[in-house]
């Protein structure tokens, strides 16, 4: 069964440490469709609290072992993917809360998709190249997603995402913030990738737009898409 991605909305968060929940406009949501939360947040030190839900009661959960947190000590940083496998239609906000500084990307999915795999990590890297984890996806249609995070040091604004391996497509909004609330100063860029294909083992790699050092938070995941089930009516037998 083919995928579709229905649709993909943005938040954009300038606010450093703001624990204002995000409240999402999106399109009215299809029913039986999957909706992907993918967030990026810098917990201001401190511990942060992440939840999602919207104004069509559907629930959202964790994508267990998706959550990432940067390497660092202070700020720390992270990123984290949520989902409701199969909403039920008619959905116009989403609202994430958390303790933090928040980048989030929405994606809704047709048909509902099954969860293959996720995974995460967390490198300490000073090169301007990192590879997320792999994950594997087992069916005809697959849809991978991955999420990254990263602070760059010192502070630079101009050192951003910049591009993701082929054949993954690199998400066209890189999102970034100045965490100027710690006085040694970095700043926080973020951005999603995707890839719909085959079964298979994926991983993302990301460059800066040039050589910093760098601590990354990725998360990925991979979905199927059902096999289709057939129905065969049998002809009554003639006597």
């Amino acid at each position: 069964m083919a995928i579709t991605l229905l649709q993909r909305v943005v938040y954009p968060n300038t606010t450093s440490g703001d624990p204002d929940p995000a409240i999402i406009s999106v399109s009215p949501t299809t029913a039986g469709s999957t909706i992907i939360v993918a967030a990026a947040y810098e917990p201001n030190g401190g511990a942060e609290l992440l939840s999602v839900t919207d104004d069509a009661g559907d629930i959202f959960v964790s994508m267990d072992g998706t959550f990432s947190v940067l390497p660092i000590s202070g700020p720390g940083g992270d990123c984290d993917l949520w989902w409701c496998a199969s909403g039920t239609g008619g959905a116009t906000e989403i609202t994430v809360v958390s303790t933090a500084f928040h980048l989030i990307w929405v994606y809704e999915i047709t048909p509902s998709l099954i969860l293959d795999d996720v995974s995460s990590n967390a490198p300490l890297s000073a090169n301007a190249l990192q590879t997320g984890p792999t994950v594997t996806g087992t069916g005809s249609d697959e849809f991978y997603l991955a999420i990254i995070a990263a602070h760059s040091f010192p502070h630079d604004s101009s050192k951003v995402i910049a591009s993701v391996a082929s054949p993954w497509t690199l998400d066209s909004t890189v999102l970034g913030g100045n965490i100027s609330n710690y006085d040694w100063g970095t700043y926080f860029t973020a951005t999603t990738a995707t890839l719909i294909g085959t079964a298979g083992t994926e991983q993302a790699q990301f460059a800066l737009t040039s050589s910093a050092p760098a601590k990354w938070a990725i998360a990925s995941v991979a979905l199927r898409a059902p096999v289709p089930t057939l129905s065969v009516t049998l002809a009554p037998s003639v006597s």
